[in-house]
Order: C-alpha cells, then sequence, then structure tokens
C-alpha cells in the first residue's frame, strides 16, 4: 500500500521515540531522505509525495535496523567527519566527532609522512592527507573487510594514490611496513599515553584515537604491551 512521505516520516518519527533513541525526529529526517535518494531539508517539501515501493522496502529495512540500536552511520553507510564523508560499515568503528580535534591538533606541525595504526575507515589518516596535498602515509589494520572500507575512501577524497593500507597487528606485524622510510613517530590510542603538546594538557586529549605525524613527537608509547 502506498504511503505518503509526511505520514511515514511522523510513523519512523514514533518508532524510534519508542525505541530510547536520541534526536528521533533529527535521524528519522536522515533515514527517510536516505530511502529516497534525497537531502534531508527535502524531506519537508515532500510531505504529500507518495512513496515509491523500492523507497517503502529501503525505508523499512533501515527503520528495523535503527530501532535495533545499530549506529546510525552504519545504516546510511556514511558518516560526515572533519571536511568530509566517509563510508562507514558494520567492519570499522563509528568515528567520533571528538576524533576531529585530533585531526585539527596535528594539523598545527608540519609533516610530511602519515601512519595511523588501526586506521578502520581511515578517517584520520585520509582527513590529514587531504589537508595536507603534498603528504603521503601509510594505514595498517588487522581487519581486511575494515582496510577494503578505507580504501574506497581514500579513492573518494581523491587521495588514494598517496597512501597504502596493509594488514597487520599493532604491536606485530606493522613492523612490516616501512616505518624508516616513513620517518613517523606513533602515538598510540592508549588512554595513558603521555601528552607532550601543552594544548592537548587535558582529559579528553588523553582519551583520542593515534594518528601520526612525521615532525615531532605528540604523545609517547607507553612501556610494555598493555596497551589498549
Amino acid at each position: 500500500m502506498s504511503r505518503r512521505v509526511g505520514a511515514a516520516l511522523a510513523d519512523l518519527r514514533g518508532r524510534l521515540v519508542a525505541a530510547g533513541i536520541d534526536e528521533a525526529p533529527r535521524e528519522a529526517r536522515r533515514i527517510v531522505a536516505a530511502a529516497l535518494g534525497v537531502a534531508p531539508d527535502r524531506v519537508s517539501l515532500m510531505g504529500a509525495d507518495l512513496l515509491g515501493m523500492q523507497a517503502q522496502e529501503r525505508l523499512a529495512a533501515m527503520a528495523a535496523r535503527r530501532c535495533a540500536r545499530e549506529p546510525l552511520a552504519h545504516v546510511l553507510g556514511l558518516r560526515a567527519f572533519y571536511a568530509h564523508e566517509f563510508r562507514v560499515t558494520a567492519d570499522v568503528l563509528d568515528p567520533r566527532p571528538e576524533t576531529e580535534t585530533l585531526v585539527t591538533a596535528a594539523l598545527e606541525a608540519p609533516f610530511d609522512r602519515v601512519l595511523d595504526l588501526g586506521t578502520g575507515s581511515g578517517c584520520i589518516l585520509l582527513s590529514l592527507l587531504a589537508a595536507r596535498p603534498g603528504a603521503r602515509g601509510v594505514g595498517t589494520d588487522i581487519s581486511a573487510a575494515a582496510l577494503a572500507v578505507a580504501e574506497e575512501n581514500a579513492r573518494s577524497l581523491g587521495v588514494a594514490e598517496r597512501c597504502r593500507f596493509q594488514r597487520a597487528d599493532w604491536f606485530g606485524g606493522w613492523r612490516v611496513v616501512s616505518i624508516s622510510s616513513c620517518r613517523t613517530r606513533p602515538i598510540s590510542r592508549n588512554r595513558r599515553w603521555r601528552v607532550w603538546r601543552r594544548n592537548w594538557r587535558t582529559s579528553r586529549a588523553r582519551r583520542l584515537p593515534m594518528a601520526v605525524t612525521g615532525s615531532r613527537p605528540i604523545a609517547r608509547l607507553p612501556r610494555g604491551r598493555g596497551a589498549t
């Protein structure tokens, strides 16, 4: 049975509220927009339009996933991060807005090489490369599926020729990457890392993910293999 966009939007908003989703109205609009293949700000103008069969099927599948508490970025397949949109799937972590602070801080220092351990979607590495046209980088991850997502994002951002991805463990296989040729110094995701830059000496900074700049160390890897 055909439904109008406005009715579908109201119904989804109610389902999200019942599921305990924060910002249910905003998320409902984004999901309906994705099902229709339009920008979110167009949904209000389409309230009287009928949903096509394919759009209804897409909406039903996406709504069920979000009501089951699957992250919105995974449902939509995209996450806005820093200055770009990145493809995300269940194979990668959902990039957090706080992590943008790391990219901003890293760009305050000069570098031409980047090493990203546990790159996931590649959002940190690729954001840095996109902001520095002359830089090159390496991203590693233990998950082949995650690396496939990162490679797709690299192509979308037009930086694929300046980076490469390799399957590797943080404390094992990453050593096969040519670290000396990259001239990089890694920053750990460990919560206990010591921050060297004064403007990072906050509790939030100590929780930021890893990135690497090729000029001077921003943080030191902790001793031992207990890092997480």
